[in-house]
Formats: C-alpha cells, structure tokens, sequence
C-alpha cells in the first residue's frame, strides 16, 4: 500500500500487541506496523494490519528534533527507539506508548568506549545505534547496532526497566533517564582510522583484509534474532554474519558481491520467517532474497514499482506475511512467504 506523502519509509516492525496492552484503536487490533523514516522526514507511523493510518509522530510532536528513527523495538505493550542521542557515544532511547506518547528514556551504556575501537568511524553522523530489536532471549534482551563502531551490543532489558522506570518523571517534569551497561558486544574490524596512514592501495588492502575477517563486521546497518541466532546485515562486505545469541560467539556467514543466486549488493535489510533469511538490498539492487540459516539461497523476488525500487527494512507479519519498506516509490509491499 502507498505511505502518506512525503513520508519515505526506510524501516519496519510488526507489533502483536498483548493482551490488555493499552490503545485507543478497540478491540479489533490485534498488531500494528510501525514505519520510520530518517531524513528528511524524521517521523513515525503507526498502520493497522491493513495499512490504516493510525497515528502519526515526527519531530514537532515528540518535542524535539528525531535525529534518525530507526527500527522500532516492541514487546507488545510499548516501543523503544533511537532518540536524539544518536549523535553521542552514549546514546538515549526513548519508550512510547503504542499511539506515540513519551513515556520515558533510558541512556545505553556500551560495556567499552566504541570510540577508542580499532576501526571507528568519526565520519559517519551517525554514532550511535542504527537499528533495534526486542527479543525474549536470555530473559529479556534489547539489541542495538552500532554501524560506526561496526558492533552489536546486547543490553538486560529487565534492568533497563528497573532503572530508568517507563514512565519515570524528573522534578523538572522531563522523562527520567536511567542508565543500562551492556552485557556483551561483538562485531568490529582492525581498520586503522579514517586516513590512510600508508599509500591508498596498501590503505584499502589492509582494510578489505581486516573486514574480511571471521567475526569482522564492516558498517552494520540491520539485523535480526531468531532461534538463538544473531543475524546481521554486513553491509559493506556484502554478506550476511552469523553470531550466537548467548554470548555473541561468531557462527558463520554466507553471500558475497554480485548479482548471482546467494549473491547480495550492500544488505539494507534482514527478517526470518518460514525457516528462512530473507535479505533486501537496499540502493543496489530491487530484489528480497530468501536464504536457509545455513546460506543456501532458495528463492528471489523482485516487487513491482513505478521508479527503480529501493528495498529497505523487512519484518514479519502474522500468517506467514513479510512486509517490506520501498523508500523510493512510497510504498510497502505485502508479501506472503510460503515454505
């Protein structure tokens, strides 16, 4: 279905709300599809199942400027996304009710200084994370991906609540920030530095080199978790990584550049479903590519679009349904997986 105008979708999260979750949609909700939009818009949407527009929230609503929203964690009672703290080390997420209302905010505290880690990228705006996820894993597990520091860090999602409180009110009246120390990261690469120290051919040999590492994440912009399994878009090797989601143990990882069946060009977006990974290709390529957890590529499709499609974010739906963001013409395409 086509978005409002002007709003360019870039990232997806299926909501199935919880019993007794607290909307003012009525009883016949039952999950809800939040999109996100970075610039120019700044914004949030909140669809019903059927693409009703619900609700929506941008940077005069929230209060303040949104940096970059980006994929929206939930537990089916609240949603937890990247504030305006994106720019710093430390960055802030914000809790919202379900129709968009600030309820309070929580400062993610990496269990290292990404910024003193081999490969940090001081150009990137973006410092903070890029991309969320809720999981029940390990008790209660929310995950962020730091692109400029090329790791994801897991954080106890039962101690964030505990510390900063949802809905926690400072005497100013401002949302009380509470801190949450991680318990594990992984990721990174041995880049040294945003300039080249030796001739630019030794320069990007060595980095390619580094990247290309077992473990080695290079620009990490999505991932997802499922049946105890990390899976991460690494953008910049063109790939998908693979990590244990118990203590972040690098598995394996499958695909490499090109056009080919199992091939991928810069990894936008990654869902699971069906038994499935299924991957989008962001500005490189139109395409969703479903893959096994093992690698093995097993189905391409190609959505129709009026321009030359620019496939983002994906999540999964109630039914087998995979809904994935198409940021150049507007739209978000419903797809229905079968195995």
């Amino acid at each position: 279905w086509r978005v409002p105008e002007e709003f360019k979708p870039d990232n997806l999260t299926y909501v199935q709300l919880q019993p007794g979750a607290e909307h003012p949609w009525g009883e016949g909700v039952e999950g809800i599809l939040v999109a996100t939009s970075g610039a120019p818009c700044h914004s949030v949407v909140v669809f019903s199942a059927g693409g009703e527009v619900l609700c929506v929230g941008d940077s005069e609503s929230f209060g303040k400027r949104i940096a970059s929203p980006a994929r929206v964690a939930s537990d089916g009672r609240f949603l937890i996304f990247v504030d305006e703290g994106t720019f710093a080390p430390r960055a802030h997420v914000t809790c919202l009710s379900l129709d968009l209302q600030p309820l309070g905010q929580w400062e993610l505290q990496p269990n290292e200084d990404l910024r003193t880690q081999p490969g940090f990228n001081r150009n990137y705006t973006t410092r903070g994370p890029v991309a969320l996820e809720l999981s029940t894993h390990g008790g209660g597990t929310l995950w962020a991906c730091y692109r400029s520091a090329h790791r994801i860090a897991a954080f106890d999602a039962a101690e964030m609540c505990a510390r900063g409180g949802r809905t926690g009110v400072s005497a100013a009246g401002k949302p009380r920030v509470g801190t949450a120390p991680a318990r594990f990261s992984f990721g990174g690469n041995d880049e040294e530095g945003t300039i080249p120290p030796f001739p630019a051919d030794e320069w990007h040999s060595r980095v390619m080199a580094s990247r290309r590492k077992r473990g080695a994440l290079s620009s990490p912009c999505a991932f997802t978790v499922s049946e105890g399994r990390v899976y991460v878009c690494d953008r910049e090797n063109h790939r998908i990584s693979v990590f244990s989601a118990d203590d972040g143990a690098y598995r394996h990882c499958f695909s490499t550049f090109g056009d080919a069946p199992g091939c991928v060009r810069g990894p936008a977006g990654v869902a699971f479903a069906a038994g499935h990974v299924l991957v989008t290709e962001g500005v490189y390529g139109r395409r969703i590519q479903a893959f096994t957890p093992e690698g093995e590529s097993r189905a391409i499709l190609c959505p129709p679009g009026g321009k030359q499609p620019m496939l983002r974010g994906l999540c999964v739906g109630p039914r087998g349904r995979i809904y994935a963001a198409d940021r150049c013409n507007d739209l978000i395409h419903l797809i229905q997986l079968r195995r």
